[in-house]
């Protein structure tokens, strides 16, 4: 306990809350380009080959990002929008590849054409 003039004069600093995916900067999706795409190991009770890339957002940041389960064509120089949401065994990992339809024509990871509910998270066309 401190005493009368320690309590006025040293106001107490609210602690800043931490963000996991700041380099979205509020948004939901952000661009950007994929730099290497490699496969990287989980932390230790898991075992198995994630595949992960580094990716330079159009902020100039560089993020690494989670490339979904199910098969990928990614390679360097692609472009990709990418979401929040970390991979919680793959230590740097807090951000995830949208299966979107982004891009030239195989450029990015392929979407699943018979969504119908998520589609912004999966690249698929709303169909009538």
């Amino acid at each position: 306990m401190g005493t009368i003039n320690q309590t006025v004069n040293r106001v107490k600093k609210q602690k800043v809350k931490w963000n996991s995916a700041s380099k979205l900067k509020g948004n939901p999706f952000k661009q950007g380009i994929v730099s290497v795409v490699y496969v990287g190991s989980p932390k230790k009770p898991n075992s198995g080959k994630r595949k992960l890339a580094k990716v330079v957002l159009s902020t100039r940041k560089k993020a690494i990002v989670t490339i979904p389960d199910g098969g990928h064509m990614l390679q360097k120089y692609n472009r990709v929008l990418i979401r929040g949401g970390r991979a919680r065994d793959v230590p740097g990992s807090h951000y995830k590849i949208l299966r979107s339809t982004r891009g030239r024509t195989g450029d990015t990871m392929i979407g699943s054409p018979n969504r119908r509910q998520k589609r912004s998270k999966f690249g698929t066309i709303r169909s009538a």
